[in-house]
């Protein structure tokens, strides 16, 4: 059974986003040992800070970890979203010169996936990378409309996600 609104589903969608592999349960699950071991990196920076501090109450000690282990274990989380955040502001850098390469392809007389294709061998860029993904999912039997949904849900780029047909 495919479990799609876990914390497993949140990292594999982030890390689509960042343009980290592909939507895959191995990354899921590295993702998730990753943040496991920064909590208990936390934990340990908490506790020797509290050995260095010498005298401090239980529930001072215990308020120590939990905000060692809270800061630890949201640095990737915050590290990711930085990520996802740069992806897109390249990806939307990259939009309006491949929409004007394709307006003037298609206008010459190519179809749209000809264009596409030229485009794609003619640059590099990471919405390249992404119409390259797109045009192997239409080149693997998939409907364009769906290929195209896809690319936008992996994306997350309002302008791009306005170019794919409802």
């Amino acid at each position: 059974m495919d479990n799609q609104s876990g914390p497993s589903h949140l990292v594999q969608g982030a890390g689509a986003q960042a343009g980290i592999g592909r939507q895959s349960k191995v990354w899921s699950v590295q993702a998730m040992l990753f943040l496991d071991c920064m909590v208990g990196l936390g934990i340990l920076v908490g506790f020797k800070y509290i050995a260095d501090k010498g005298d401090m109450a239980f529930i001072q000690s215990l308020m120590v970890l939990v905000v060692f282990a809270g800061i630890f274990g949201m640095l990737p989380l915050v590290i990711l979203r930085i990520l996802i955040q740069k992806r897109q502001e390249m990806i939307l850098h990259q939009l309006p010169e491949v929409l004007d390469l394709l307006c003037v392809s298609v206008q010459a007389g190519l179809s749209f996936d000809a264009a596409l294709r030229r485009i794609v061998d003619k640059m590099q860029g990471v919405l390249i990378d992404e119409l390259k993904r797109m045009l192997e999912d239409i080149r693997m039997g998939l409907q364009r409309r769906q290929a195209m949904r896809m690319l936008a849900d992996r994306c997350e780029v309002q302008e791009l996600t306005l170019f794919v047909p409802p």
